[in-house]
Order: C-alpha cells, then sequence, then structure tokens
C-alpha cells in the first residue's frame, strides 16, 4: 500500500525522493509502455490530450499494484492540465478503485488550499523538515537537468554507437537512494567526467534545434518516443527548452514572490502575441524568436493533439520561421503516432537543415 504520481521525465526520483523522506511508501508505476498508453485510452474521453491518456493508465497500473494513494498537480488557465486530477478521480472511481487523492493546486493562486494538501503529505514531519528535504530534492533535479543538457551537447558528437544516453542512465539509478548533498554532488562531478571523457570529433559537422512546446512532451521520452535521442543519431545537437528544476523555481517558487523578477516571455514575444494563451504557448512563440536570434539551425515544436495552447502557437511559429528564415517542423502526437513515421520526418528535417547549412557556408552548389 503507498502513494503513486505520474510518471514525468527524470522528475519521478525526485518526488519518489521526497515523499519517502516524508515518510510515505511510494509505488512506482511501471514504465510507460504500449499497454500504458492502451489503458488510458480505453478509458480517457476520446478527444482529451495524450498525457492525460498515459497518466491515466500509469494510475491504473500504480493502482493494480497496491497503491492507495494518487498524487496529482493541479493548475490554472485555458490548459485543461489543471482538470486532469478531478477527472482522473472520476475514471478511476467508476472502475471501482478505492484510493485517496492529493491534488496540489498553484500555491500562488490558491495558497491556503496548496499548503493544507502539502500539510497533509508531510505528515509528522515539520515544516523545517520540509523545506529542508524540498531543498534536497530540488537540488538532486537540478543535478539530473544539467547532466542531461551536458548529455545533449556531447552525444551527437560521439564516435561510434552513442554511449551518453545509458551513461545518463545509470547516474539516474545511483542518484535514486542518496539524501546527502555533498554524495549527490559528487556523483555528479563523476559522471560529468565520464561523459566529458568519451571519444568524441568536436570538429563533426551538426545541425543545432531547439526542442520546445507542452511540457509533458518535451520532458517525457517515452511520450515523445524518444525524440532527443533520435535527433543525436541524426547528428542533431538539441537544445531543450524546458527543465524540470528551472520550471519549478519560476512556475513555483517565483510566482509566490510578486518582488522577484522573473523573464517576460511577453516582451520577447509583443510583435506576434500579446498575452497569455495557456499552456507553454506563450514560450514557444518566445523561444522560437530566440532560436532565429540565436542563430539555431531548426526548431522543433512537439504537442500533444488537441493541445490548444500549442496549436494557436503553431500559426504564429509558422509565421516567424517565414520572416525569420528559421526551419520549423511540428509534431502533433497521440496514442496512434508510430516510430516510423517520427523517424521519416526526423530525417528529412535533418537533411533540410544539413542541406541549408551547407548551402549558406558555401559548401553545396545547386545547378
Amino acid at each position: 500500500m503507498g502513494i503513486t504520481f505520474p510518471l514525468f521525465g527524470s522528475s519521478y526520483i525526485t518526488i519518489k525522493s521526497l515523499l519517502t523522506w516524508l515518510g510515505h511508501d511510494v509505488v512506482l508505476p511501471p514504465p510507460i509502455t504500449e499497454k500504458t498508453m492502451a489503458l488510458g485510452t480505453k478509458h480517457s474521453p476520446e478527444f482529451a490530450c495524450l498525457p492525460l491518456k498515459i497518466t491515466t493508465g500509469s494510475f491504473i497500473e500504480a493502482l493494480d499494484k497496491g497503491a492507495d494513494s494518487i498524487l496529482m498537480a493541479g493548475g490554472v488557465g485555458p490548459c485543461r492540465f489543471g482538470y486532469y486530477g478531478y477527472i482522473q478521480k472520476g475514471i478511476l472511481e467508476g472502475l471501482g478503485y478505492q484510493f485517496d487523492t492529493y491534488i496540489i493546486e498553484p500555491p500562488a493562486r490558491d495558497f491556503k488550499g496548496a499548503m493544507g494538501v502539502i500539510n497533509k503529505l508531510k505528515r509528522k514531519s515539520s515544516w523545517k523538515d520540509l523545506v529542508y528535504y524540498m531543498y534536497l530534492a530540488l537540488a538532486k533535479q537540478k543535478y539530473f537537468d544539467d547532466l542531461h543538457k551536458l548529455v545533449l551537447k556531447t552525444a551527437p558528437y560521439e564516435y561510434g554507437k552513442i554511449q551518453s544516453f545509458s551513461i545518463y542512465n545509470n547516474f539516474l539509478k545511483q542518484m535514486d537512494p542518496l539524501c546527502d548533498k555533498r554524495k549527490m554532488e559528487e556523483l555528479y562531478l563523476k559522471y560529468v567526467e565520464k561523459i566529458s571523457k568519451l571519444p568524441t570529433d568536436k570538429g563533426k559537422n551538426v545541425v543545432k534545434v531547439k526542442l520546445l512546446g507542452e511540457i509533458y512532451l518535451v520532458c517525457e521520452p517515452a511520450a515523445n518516443l524518444y525524440m532527443e535521442e533520435r535527433l543525436a543519431n541524426l547528428g542533431v545537437e538539441v537544445t531543450r527548452t524546458i527543465y524540470l528544476a528551472d520550471w519549478f523555481g519560476v512556475h513555483v517558487l517565483k510566482d509566490m514572490i510578486p518582488f522577484i523578477k522573473k523573464e517576460s516571455y511577453l516582451d520577447i514575444a509583443k510583435d506576434y502575441l500579446g498575452h497569455m494563451i495557456g499552456g507553454h504557448g506563450l514560450e514557444t512563440v518566445a523561444h522560437t524568436i530566440t532560436a532565429a536570434e540565436e542563430k539555431f539551425d531548426g526548431v522543433i515544436q512537439v504537442y500533444p493533439f488537441t493541445c490548444a495552447p500549442e496549436i494557436i502557437a503553431q500559426g504564429i511559429v509558422t509565421k516567424i520561421s517565414a520572416e525569420k528564415g528559421i526551419p520549423i517542423i511540428t509534431f502533433s502526437l497521440d496514442q496512434h503516432s508510430g516510430e516510423a513515421g517520427i523517424q521519416t520526418r526526423l530525417e528529412a528535417f535533418t537533411d533540410l537543415l544539413y542541406q541549408k547549412k551547407m548551402l549558406k557556408e558555401g559548401e553545396l552548389l545547386y545547378v
């Protein structure tokens, strides 16, 4: 018996650690598979977006493993994510499952409600201990994110078979049980050295792209069909625009402290978009603009089929692409998306980027 939560990139280790330190028994859902997708699709509304279907499937698998509580985040704004926890509660209860639900709404919008849920989750731990455990968990997530950035910068330059992704997965496993900041840092530095010593060809001609879009599909490899690894094998250096430690710092901690200045995506996107559109739509537009300014070779946008904020953003980034001359490809994913289709489109887009780069550098001539 224990508490469960959705798998979401490397954050499952961070959340598991925090809940364990607070005295909970944690029941992790199995890795996301076709079975997970099929379960979620079967029991979710037909036009619900992919993250809801995947997380619903994960909850069913975790409840079947013995979980008796579910932890889920809430939300506000036009994105439907804020409804997930409540919809899933109804779906799962309709299937006959009995469980407790903890839905944490954004503290900046519902501080009292969020603190009430957190007070239940912290059990007998003091608020002081809770703050310390959150600090440790955030530090652990930051190490995950920083090493992942190094992997993305290293992988496309590696000789032969790419090793950095498997090294990163080993790092996650070894970091999982650690609860001491000094030991976390030592392990992180050890793996930085490991990746830095991989045989690479720094003179290799690679193309650089920004990966942006809806947060779940950007950060969860199983949801985007391991797009980062596919791109690395095609000789593409990926810069991901969303990392979970940074996101938590900006959208949770800084939102609660009004006088702390945050990066204003509205200022960046003002010539194309003058207001919030929900989800990560505004960020998608802003990051596309900065990608052009920073001379990236291309942009890849990923989002769930039917995601309204990203559909709006797609129309705008298409205009940015035409005006600023930066190639953009969009992937709208659902349970029917297949590996072959993703791979074919990525290969074609990569070929386009290489040809454009070579033409620009005078290495390719059209007769």
